[in-house]
Formats: structure tokens, sequence, C-alpha cells
């Protein structure tokens, strides 16, 4: 039911949102691109994008919770709590990740360069979010042998769209390093370390 409604809210977004669907894998194909769409994008969060942001972090969840549950036989994939505690952890995470972010760029007056890794850092999540929704399928359908293939590719995928994301927010940490060391440290601890290290933990406290 779920993944019916993940790909229903995907079609809605393809079919009355197209503009913004297309601006999306622009961003991402071209980085000029992706700099026009940013000057001229509003400081709100519209209704296409946080759909895509729902996406996204139910996408997650779900993947982290199958792959436990096929891989590691930790938990059971029907089990609906676990789902929503993994949709829960996820949650705060992306949220307190874009809070932190902006609290970076309030306090030490970098807004326009944090304003931009938070516009690169969504649009690798929601592209990624779109990406791994028809392996979902696929893992909850098909065969053993389908299944470890498709996850061995999604595998790939994960680590391009990281990839890109570190080259992509490679411009916006020059910017601060090029403003102040300091600022670049307490940018990458603060936002890059601390949150994947916390998450970690929470995720294996909560699988375990």
């Amino acid at each position: 039911i779920i993944l019916m409604a993940l790909l229903g809210l995907a079609t809605i977004v393809k079919v009355a949102f197209s503009k913004d669907w297309e601006e999306l894998f622009q961003s991402l194909i071209n980085r000029n691109i992706a700099q026009q769409i940013f000057r001229t994008q509003s400081q709100e969060i519209s209704f296409p994008s946080f759909l895509l942001h729902v996406n996204f972090v139910v996408v997650m969840s779900l993947y982290v919770q199958l792959i436990s549950e096929k891989y590691f036989h930790i938990f059971s994939f029907e089990k609906f709590s676990a789902t929503l505690s993994l949709i829960f952890l996820f949650t705060f995470f992306y949220v307190a990740k874009f809070a932190a972010t902006k609290f970076i760029g309030a306090v030490f007056e970098l807004k326009e360069e944090c304003s931009e890794y938070i516009f690169i850092f969504s649009s690798v999540c929601k592209t990624a979010g779109l990406t791994l929704l028809p392996a979902l399928f696929v893992f909850y359908c098909a065969q053993e042998k389908f299944s470890n293939f498709i996850f061995i590719i999604t595998v790939f995928v994960c680590a391009f769209f990281f990839l890109l994301l570190v080259w992509r927010g490679l411009s916006t940490a020059y910017k601060l390093m090029y403003r102040s060391l300091y600022h670049f440290f307490i940018y990458v601890c603060l936002v890059e370390i601390s949150p994947i290290f916390l998450l970690f933990k929470l995720l294996t406290k909560t699988i375990i």
C-alpha cells in the first residue's frame, strides 16, 4: 500500500508539476542550469518539492527496512511499527540537517552559501528517492536472484548520488574555506559528520 501510494505521489508530481520535474533532473545534469534555478527559485518550499521530500524519506526508510530484513533477518518487512519508527528517524535527521545548515548561515552570515548547499542537497536527495522507488517494487515482488541483482545496482546508485553530492558540494565548501577555515571546519563537523554518525548509531539501535 505504501509503495503504491508513493508511485501515485510521483505520478502526480510528474503530471501536474512537469516543470518542477524537469528542472529537478536538469539541475543534476547541468551545473549551470542548477545555478540559474537556484537564483530564481523562491525561498519558500513548493508543494511538489514537499511531495518529493516526503517520497525520499519514505523510500529510504523502506529501503533500509527491507535490506535489513532480506540480508540481515533483523525484523520483518510486514511490521508497520518498524516502518513508522524508521520514517520518524529519517524525517528527524532530514529536517535537522536543513535546520542546522540554516542556523550556520544565519549565525556566521553565510546565508547564500548555505542556501546553495541546501538546494544541492535537496535536489540530490529528491532524485535519489525517485530513482530508488522502482527498486523497492523489485525487492518486494521479484524472486531472490533478481532481488540480489537489483540490490547491487542500488548500491552503485547510492554511491553515485553520494559522489555527486560531494562533487557539487565542493563549490560550497570552497566558498566557506575562502571566507574562513574556522567556518569550514564547523560546517564539516556539524553538518556533514555529526548527522551521519548519529543517524548510524540510532539506526543500529532501532534495528537491533
